[in-house]
């Protein structure tokens, strides 16, 4: 299974060495918390006391679905990068 992943993402594998792996187009966490922020930003939280449960009712509404689409667009993401040479593409 692993060496079948492999083979269909050689050519992203080979473009990882290009890039910090720090980089937020690499982590998932990082794609799922750009999701919940732009949900948080067009709710319009004015303070500290609106915002919180806000995050936390948006990080419970991330579903299964919406992680494996994230998770899926990352390849394209990693290409999109590389070829404007940048280190992160945005959400």
């Amino acid at each position: 299974m692993v060496d079948l992943w492999n083979t269909k993402h050689h050519d992203i594998i080979k473009l990882m060495k290009y890039f910090p792996f720090n980089n937020p187009d690499f982590s998932l966490v990082s794609n799922v918390y750009g999701y919940v922020d732009a949900k948080v930003i067009t709710k319009g939280c004015k303070t500290f006391a609106e915002w919180k449960p806000t995050v936390l009712h948006e990080i419970k509404c991330v579903t299964i679905s919406c992680m494996a689409k994230i998770f899926k667009s990352m390849p394209k993401r990693m290409r999109q990068a590389f070829e404007k040479g940048v280190c992160v593409v945005g959400y």
